[in-house]
């Protein structure tokens, strides 16, 4: 194998419109995080706790949890999946719209 040869490495063109366009796109981004904060704050509600209390149980403060819920923090994978587990939810129940 040549060492100067790196195109087994570069991503195929997106030509249907798939996760590069979208990584490209950050109105997609802004709204990825907001629909993802509002499938949060739909589960926490039907569940009947409190953001301070659901905070709480995945040690994150209320604050923070509220800037999720409305779409203003992006969530890292750790955190994602701590809330699914604390809503009895499904990540992908949380990534329902995508």
């Amino acid at each position: 194998m040549n060492n100067d040869d790196s195109s087994h490495l570069e991503a195929p063109p997106d030509q249907d419109g798939g996760a590069s366009s979208f990584v490209d796109n950050s109105q997609q981004i802004r709204r990825f995080y907001t629909d993802f904060g509002e499938q949060v704050r739909q589960a926490r509600r039907q569940k009947q706790i409190t953001q301070k209390e659901l905070a709480a149980m995945i040690g994150i403060n209320r604050a923070y949890l509220s800037e999720i819920e409305t779409g203003r923090r992006r969530v890292s994978l750790h955190i994602a999946y701590k809330l699914a587990i604390s809503l009895d939810v499904s990540i992908e129940a949380l990534l329902r719209d995508f």
